[in-house]
């Protein structure tokens, strides 16, 4: 039976909360939640707003489930940082020379031992391992299916964030009375699931939330950067609307609903009396600022990589066109395909269910069958 989880995510300005399962490569989901905006003193949002706010999604989400299951925390990467090739070798414990996920569990904390000896300042969030080797020759890229070896070593990189955050969002979770299981960093998480549906092992992610907007470089299907600007999605729908004098809830409608078109072979403008052209003009010149900052943030490959467009604004039309022309690189825009969770701000708690389900990941203890009240469907991702 699959096994219920929740993934949890701080992000720098609100939480989120998504409820589900994975079975069969398939993604379930029983929630889809989001808190409300959270107000920042220095660098953090505070604490007592944020633990009411995910008080408030714990209990809507348990309206519909009778448990939460194993709960994964999703991180942004304040000031990430990446231990590169840390290696961990076991030699299984039993007789018969099967390998077990306990074999797995030691190779792990032997590459988080080493992780910790070395001199970095941020707090340790993950590992993520990309080559197994069987009796030092046969190697694999993901989880093996020989089952019987004499060794196995395990090849990973060790991501870190701001220890500061980390903190922060562990206080608001024991608050609530509830323990993470597993904590992955956002860019991370985003990836796997970006990987699943794209099946490209190099990429740049461009991600645009309203809150914040990350960048990441993958590299043979490895993490190698990954920052958040120091501008916001919001910020480029500010500079919309004070070029035309409207809100930014009406700046997002109207690129929402025209994109970038220009105006039609006929007379037109919005109630407000915005031609369709200045529309354009206005959204070419905030892209182009926010383009400038994406160039010199990205992490040079030595051979030009694509870039995927995610996040909730990826959704305007010919975004990523205009994203390409300025970047000169191939930019293709990502659209959530699973029902439910259409928002492209949950595509790294989607990621996040993903990489729970690895069959190293040692999360089916003390959890319960799904237990649900909604008779909901499982759609493809």
């Amino acid at each position: 039976m699959p096994y219920p989880m929740t993934v949890i995510e701080f992000t720098p300005e609100n939480i989120r909360l998504i409820s589900g399962y994975v079975k069969e490569e398939k993604i379930y989901l029983t929630n889809a939640l989001e808190g409300e905006d959270l107000t920042i003193e220095g660098k953090l949002p505070v604490l007592r707003e944020a633990s009411e706010s995910l008080k408030c999604l714990k209990e809507k989400a348990l309206e519909s489930i009778k448990d939460l299951g194993s709960v994964i925390l999703v991180l942004p990467p304040f000031d990430f940082e990446v231990l590169s090739n840390i290696d961990g070798q076991e030699y299984p414990s039993n007789s018969d020379g099967n390998l077990t996920s306990s074999d797995y569990q030691n190779c792990f904390n032997r590459i988080l031992n080493r992780a910790r000896n070395c001199s970095a300042k941020g707090e340790i969030i993950d590992l993520h391992p990309f080559s197994f080797t069987i009796d030092s020759s046969e190697r694999f890229e993901d989880y093996p299916t020989i089952l019987r070896a004499q060794s196995l070593q395990v090849n990973a990189d060790i991501h870190l964030i701001d220890p500061d955050f980390a903190s922060f969002a562990r206080e608001v979770l024991r608050r609530n009375q509830i323990e993470a299981k597993l904590t992955f960093v956002s860019s991370y998480a985003r990836y796997e699931y970006l990987y699943q549906q794209r099946r490209l092992p190099n990429f740049y992610n461009l991600d645009i939330q309203a809150e914040r907007i990350e960048v990441t470089t993958v590299v043979s299907r490895r993490i190698t950067d990954a920052k958040i600007l120091s501008k916001s999605g919001k910020d480029l729908l500010r500079a919309i609307a004070k070029e035309l004098s409207i809100s930014t809830e009406r700046a997002l409608e109207l690129l929402k609903t025209f994109g970038f078109a220009g105006d039609p072979n006929f007379p037109f403008q919005t109630e407000e009396g915005i031609t369709l052209s200045s529309l354009k003009t206005a959204a070419i010149n905030a892209v182009r600022d926010l383009a400038q900052d994406v160039y010199f943030s990205l992490k040079k490959t030595s051979e030009p990589i694509p870039m995927i467009l995610s996040g909730t604004l990826a959704q305007i039309e010919d975004l990523d066109s205009l994203f390409s022309r300025l970047l000169a690189i191939n930019v293709q825009a990502f659209h959530c395909p699973l029902f439910g969770a259409k928002s492209g701000a949950y595509e790294s708690m989607l990621g996040a269910l993903l990489l729970a389900n690895k069959p190293y990941q040692n999360m089916k203890e003390n959890t319960k069958s799904v237990q649900t009240s909604l008779k909901r469907t499982g759609f493809d991702r």
